[in-house]
């Protein structure tokens, strides 16, 4: 079970769904904390994408904070399956959107004004350089006020065109916040 930290479902519990095999690593409280009081009023009235949604917690949490909407893009169909259920144990199903599918695939056909982007893909699986290639082919992007990565210390890649507004890294976790400088 993950906490949700803050805002009006602060308190309250989703399932993670988290097993040795299950391949999901959720993001730890102390980060989901640090990162969501960093962004601040960002969060309020946005649509916020959590893109590698696997268990959502960092989407509903943006949700709990006063996000408009949160788009979640989980590549498989179980671990989506699961996000739609933990948003209706929480009754905020009408403010997602749950898709099914390759990020890097979907996201250059999404047409929605997304405002914060949370990128929490496999580590050391070699995504870095793919979603900074990704992001740049998106005509959305110089619309983002910010883009989150969350990496392994071992695949972590500044890139020129964006610049790291906040580092909240610690240990065996990069988590940076970005923003686009185009």
């Amino acid at each position: 079970m993950l906490r949700i930290i803050g805002g009006e479902l602060g308190g309250r519990y989703i399932k993670s769904g988290w097993h040795k095999q299950s391949g999901l690593r959720p993001l730890a409280e102390v980060f989901r904390g640090a990162l969501f009081n960093s962004l601040g009023t960002l969060v309020e009235d946005s649509i916020f994408l959590d893109a590698f949604a696997g268990t959502g917690a960092v989407g509903i949490e943006a949700i709990s904070r006063g996000a408009k909407k949160s788009i979640f893009i989980e590549k498989h169909r179980k671990t989506a399956s699961l996000i739609k259920n933990n948003l209706k144990s929480l009754g905020v199903e009408d403010r997602a959107e749950v898709i099914v599918g390759d990020v890097l695939r979907i996201l250059p056909s999404l047409r929605e004004d997304i405002n914060i982007a949370f990128f929490g893909p496999p580590y050391d699986k070699g995504f870095i350089p793919k979603i900074y290639d990704t992001l740049l082919k998106w005509d959305k992007t110089p619309m983002l006020k910010r883009i989150i990565i969350q990496s392994s210390p071992r695949e972590w890649q500044n890139h020129e065109a964006f610049e790291v507004v906040k580092d909240l890294s610690r240990g065996d976790t990069v988590l940076k916040i970005l923003r686009y400088k185009g």
